[in-house]
Formats: structure tokens, C-alpha cells, sequence
């Protein structure tokens, strides 16, 4: 902003108390703080819980959330209800807050909610949406448009909804999560030697603790290696502690 949205005046910066150097008009003698648009954004599930519905918009062929920028008059949660009635045509039953994160690109701050409908037809309006489909859990994490705001709200969603598993990527000697930004943020190792696979490595991330990351990386590691009549040797000491705690 450069210029008085109340005179045209070109703003000059001045200093204004803890917020430092803030514009402010001469003429009315009034700091005009920066303004930024807000809008919503949401993950939709399907009535039982196990599909995502993603949208193609403006002619271009990337899988995104449904969104829309709050309205003068609306809270986020009205824009929210409406946004999902007007592009697809749903009502929505029930929703959580997810997160929210700050596009710079539009100057937009976006609250992201994890919302559940009554119904798995919708009805698109091609004046704003191109088509619409519902994708399983597994095949939302690989369709969806990546290195996106989208893809990391909807990694977010799919911890907090307990979903965490359609995000494991498995090899013969090792199952791991990558991000948003595709790094790896969790992982187990268990080569091989012989008829004995020896789980050696486990990892997760700061930012996924508290979700049972871990244990669910064990559980599919052994999944795995049973699965193949194979011995298994905890090594780390996570796994040792897991396996003392389900010696079933």
C-alpha cells in the first residue's frame, strides 16, 4: 500500500509504538496498517470417511481444494458452508478447523477446515469449476497438485484424522513419509540378512510426534516382514521398546 486509501496522499513511514514503522498519511495524520484478503479452503470427506473430493478450475489440470475468499458480513465458517454449497453443490454435515498459513503470492491469510457431507453427488458450477472427483484417501495423496498449499493441508488433515497410513510409501527394506516438499519425515529401516530382516532405524520428525508415527512404522515394518515368513531382530532402540510392549 502506498498511497491514503481515504485521500490518495502518497504514505510515508512513521513509527508507531511495539509495531515499528507502520504507513501513515500527512494529510489525515492516520497510520493505515496493511490490509490482506482472507479466505477458506477445505478438505472434504464423503459420508464414510474414506474418499476425498478435489477440483480442476480455470483450465488447468491440477487436482486442488475446494476455496473461496470470505465475503464482507461472513465469519469463516459462513464462507465455508457457502463455498462448498456454490462450487459443488453439497451441504456440509459436519467440519473441524485444520489450519491455516499465509499465501504471500495473493496476500491471502487461508483457514483450512477438514469438513464431512451428506452425500457423494455433487453438482458442479461450471462458471468456477472445471470438474470434480471424488479420489480414495491413497490416490488424493498422489493426485493432488504438489508442492501446494492444498497437498499441505491435506497431509495436516490426514494426521490429525488418524489417516496417517495412506501416507506410508513401502520398499522391500524400508516404509517412510515424505512431506509436502517431498522430504522424508519419518522412516524404518530393516534390511535383510538372510532369512532374519533387523530393524535398525527409526525415525519421525518433531512435527508429527504425538501421532503414533512411530509405532504405526513399526506395526507396518512387521506387517511386512511376517507377511514373507521372515525372522525379525529389533535393533534400535525404539523397536526394542515396541516389541517388549506387544510381545504378541
Amino acid at each position: 500500500m502506498k498511497h491514503c486509501v481515504e485521500c490518495g496522499n502518497e504514505l510515508i513511514e512513521k513509527e508507531c509504538g511495539i509495531d515499528g514503522l507502520i504507513p501513515f498519511c500527512p494529510v489525515c495524520k492516520e497510520f493505515r496498517f496493511p490490509t490482506f484478503n482472507s479466505a477458506i479452503s477445505t478438505i472434504i470427506f464423503n459420508p464414510d470417511k474414506d474418499k476425498i473430493l478435489m477440483i480442476q478450475q480455470y483450465g488447468k489440470p491440477f487436482n486442488i481444494l475446494v476455496a473461496g475468499y470470505i465475503n464482507k458480513g461472513e465469519n469463516a465458517t459462513q464462507a465455508l458452508l457457502r463455498e462448498v454449497q456454490e462450487e459443488v453443490g453439497l451441504d456440509i454435515v459436519n467440519y473441524t478447523y485444520n489450519e491455516n498459513i499465509y499465501f504471500d503470492k495473493s496476500n491471502t491469510l487461508i483457514h483450512n477446515y477438514i469438513s464431512y457431507v451428506n452425500s457423494e453427488t455433487f453438482q458442479i458450477a461450471e462458471e468456477e469449476v472445471d470438474s470434480a472427483r471424488w479420489f480414495t484417501i491413497q490416490e488424493a495423496v498422489v493426485e493432488v497438485k504438489p508442492n501446494s498449499l492444498a497437498k499441505r493441508f491435506l497431509y495436516l488433515a490426514l494426521h490429525k484424522t488418524g489417516h496417517s497410513k495412506s501416507l506410508f510409501h513401502y520398499e522391500e527394506q524400508r516404509i517412510f513419509i515424505n512431506d509436502h516438499d517431498d522430504q522424508i519425515v519419518a522412516e524404518i529401516t530393516f534390511p535383510s540378512n538372510g532369512d532374519v530382516y533387523e530393524i535398525t532405524h527409526t525415525f519421525v520428525d518433531p512435527s508429527l510426534r504425538g501421532l503414533q508415527i512411530a509405532s504405526k512404522l513399526v506395526e507396518a515394518a512387521v506387517k511386512q516382514i511376517e507377511s514373507q515368513n521372515k525372522e525379525i531382530i529389533p535393533i534400535c532402540s525404539y523397536a526394542v521398546k515396541w516389541f517388549e510392549k506387544n510381545k504378541k
